[in-house]
């Protein structure tokens, strides 16, 4: 899956919902929101807080130790 996909799929190892918001300039945001199980959500998005790029935002679980 390459380098991308490995580290992506990494991210659910310590959190339990993924939400990855990305923009061009001038285009209407996507957002792609997963919880790892294997089923995944795309919605379309206006008014991201950023003008281009991408934000990956992670819901760390908890940790018992």
């Amino acid at each position: 899956i390459g380098q991308f996909g490995v580290g992506f799929y990494s991210s659910f190892i310590v959190s339990k919902h993924v939400e990855v918001l990305s923009k061009t300039e001038a285009e209407e945001g996507v957002r792609w929101v997963s919880d790892g199980s294997g089923d995944y959500e795309i919605s379309h998005v206006q008014n991201l807080d950023f003008e281009r790029g991408t934000k990956i935002v992670l819901r760390l679980e908890n940790s018992a130790m």
